[in-house]
C-alpha cells in the first residue's frame, strides 16, 4: 500500500468513514537475524511497515523479532516479546 496512492487514500476514506482510527501496528518478523538473506528484507519491510503506519496516522508499533537460533543448529527462532 506504501506505493500505492489509490489504495492507501481508500483506506484512509474507509478509517474516516466509520470514524476509525489506528492506533497501533503490528510488526513481526527477523530483521536481527544474523544471514543477511533473511534479515535485509526483514528489515525493509520493518522499514515499510513504520512508513505506512506513519502515513495511516498510526503513532505506536508493536514488534515481535525473532531472533537466531539459540544454540546452533536449532531449526526455531528466538523471539522477543
Amino acid at each position: 500500500m506504501n506505493s500505492d496512492l489509490a489504495a492507501l487514500e481508500t483506506c484512509q476514506a474507509l478509517l474516516d468513514e466509520y470514524a476509525l482510527q489506528i492506533k497501533a501496528f503490528t510488526i513481526h518478523g527477523e530483521p536481527l537475524h544474523r544471514d543477511p538473506v533473511i534479515a535485509d528484507p526483514e528489515l525493509q519491510q520493518l522499514r515499510d511497515r513504520c512508513a505506512l503506519a506513519e502515513k495511516l496516522g498510526g503513532t505506536r508499533l508493536t514488534m515481535l523479532l525473532g531472533l537466531a537460533e539459540r544454540v546452533a543448529g536449532d531449526q526455531e527462532p528466538n523471539w522477543i516479546l
